[in-house]
């Protein structure tokens, strides 16, 4: 790579006015997900997850970066507690900054066998912090990993279908 532009500023553009606009003109009417970009506002993310609670439609949240996971985090600017996620993706880092940890602490070489204990502890934290009923971990040449609350808190499945 020699060169890139990483402008999206266009996404300051996205305000919460602008998701109460388009749920009053009927843009959720028949959505089956909504994806949301950790490059949107923190203020932004919190009207997505409000609305998509109202209208009953999952929303899934991929935080894009370090610097701008905790955007979608639990707690709203302000302190106040936000509903769950139906799923978030990030990796191993972004998981590390939205349950609150300062220096994201690599994961040791992939080797074969178990997974490191410290995954499985970051998961079962993201899950009973109510970050969100499915969490998908990319984690590079190890894979991914799915962790979800579906069936121990009433979550709904991650894949429409699925447990049904």
């Amino acid at each position: 790579l020699g060169g890139a532009v990483a402008d999206m500023a266009v996404f300051d553009e996205v305000l919460p006015t602008s998701i109460d606009a388009a749920v009053s003109a009927g843009a959720l009417s028949g959505a089956g997900l909504i994806v949301c970009d950790g490059n949107l506002s923190e203020a932004t993310l919190a009207k997505v997850l409000e609305c998509s609670s109202a209208a009953n439609v999952p929303a899934w949240y991929e935080p894009v970066s370090v610097a701008k996971a905790t955007r979608g985090g639990t707690v709203a600017a302000g302190g106040a507690r936000r509903q769950p996620w139906h799923l978030v993706s990030p990796n191993w880092d972004e998981l590390q900054a939205l349950l609150g940890c300062d220096r994201p602490q690599p994961l040791e070489e992939a080797k074969e066998g178990p997974l490191p204990g410290e995954v499985l502890g970051s998961l079962e934290e993201a899950m009973s912090s109510d970050l969100a009923e499915n969490v998908l971990l990319t984690m590079g040449p190890r894979g991914v990993l799915l962790a979800s609350s579906y069936g121990a808190r009433g979550g709904r499945p991650c894949a429409p279908g699925v447990g049904a």
